[in-house]
């Protein structure tokens, strides 16, 4: 493969950390409408990955720790999914601040700093 210009990079095989990846690359925000106001970062196309589309929906947390998703079941397609997102990571998105909070922070009585 490095003849030919192919080079690999491992994924982190941190499995929370690879879930709440998977996760946020599915979520989307929709307006109160219901129209999408921010599209998914990942898109699973059916026709392209039918195992995924199969066994993702049906995968069920570990009776342990159950933050993670259960090893016993049937889990190669998430795994794969989650080896690349762990791969290429994002930053957690901030969340908004809300309307006049620099506004009350520069208040007098609010400002707790000595001098």
């Amino acid at each position: 493969m490095l003849k030919h210009g192919v080079t690999w990079t491992p994924g982190k095989n941190d499995r929370l950390q690879g879930k709440l990846q998977v996760h946020q690359r599915l979520a989307y925000e929709s307006g109160p409408d219901g129209r999408v106001l921010e599209a998914p970062g990942l898109v699973i196309v059916k026709e392209a990955c039918p195992h995924l589309v199969r066994t993702l929906p049906a995968l069920e947390y570990d009776a342990h720790r159950v933050e993670d998703v259960d090893t016993d079941g049937e889990d190669h397609a998430y795994d794969s999914v989650r080896y690349f997102c762990m791969a290429r990571p994002w930053a957690p998105r901030k969340a908004p601040k809300p309307d006049g909070w620099r506004e009350r922070q520069n208040r007098v009585e609010t400002n707790w700093e000595w001098g």
